[in-house]
């Protein structure tokens, strides 16, 4: 049981990790790519606003 309460940490800890670079330094290359329902001159506008909500 401990084992897998460690694996769930990881996995998450991971995910949090994922997420936080996006937001914090692919926000203006890679967003525009995957949210593709909001026009694309929007990511270079938020890059500080998503960098902020990443850290």
């Amino acid at each position: 049981m401990r084992k897998a309460a460690l694996s769930i940490i990881a996995l998450l800890t991971l995910l949090h990790l994922y997420i936080a670079w996006f937001e914090i330094f692919a926000w203006a290359t890679m967003g525009a790519r995957v949210f593709d329902m909001f026009p694309p001159e929007l990511f270079e506008q938020t890059t500080q606003l998503a960098a902020n909500q990443g850290i």
